[in-house]
């Protein structure tokens, strides 16, 4: 996790004060693109003139914390754009997500791609080789319920709310 957003979880801050949405399971990278990009769509409505960070979260592999960098919005829609956009977003690491937030750590977008030998769908001589994804968001609970409904709205797969804290507690794996 970046440093201040690893602070602010371990204090109950913002944006884990609220509630993460999620997709609790993986999906295939075709069904994932449409609510990913409703999302996304709607955070930029709400908060695109906040400048965004990127960094590899390794909340769930080790707890390793390293800074973020400024990136554009740009490259948020830019993940979307297919299934092969979706999976260079990969980390190539074991339980380790590319997570996005603005400078104000309103909230966290999380993306889990796994890479070849980590996804759980298909073993590792499979020619057909079908590629899964998940993503999770947290941030305050008025803006989780507009981004649950909105993903709700854009695909047909499950995506569930639940308090923040709990959620980055129970996954913490340092």
């Amino acid at each position: 996790m970046e440093n201040e957003l690893n602070q602010r979880w371990r204090q109950g801050l913002p944006p884990f004060d609220g509630e993460t949405v999620y997709t609790p399971d993986f999906v295939t990278l075709a069904n994932l693109t449409a609510p990913l990009s409703a999302v996304i769509e709607q955070l930029y409505v709400l908060t695109g003139d906040i400048p965004i960070i990127k960094f590899d979260d390794w909340h769930e592999h080790d707890g390793f914390v390293k800074d973020g960098i400024q990136t554009s919005w740009e490259e948020l829609p830019s993940l979307t754009t297919s299934e092969h956009a979706l999976l260079a977003a990969s980390t190539g690491e074991s339980y380790v997500r590319l997570a996005f937030c603005p400078v104000d750590r309103s909230w966290l977008l999380r993306l889990d791609v796994p890479n070849r030998d980590d996804n759980p769908y298909f073993d590792h001589d499979d020619p057909k080789l079908i590629h899964y994804g998940r993503f999770d968001i947290t941030c305050d609970t008025e803006l989780a319920l507009k981004l649950y409904t909105v993903a709700h709205a854009a695909g047909s797969l499950s995506i569930l709310k639940t308090p923040a804290k709990a959620f980055f507690d129970r996954r913490y794996n340092g």
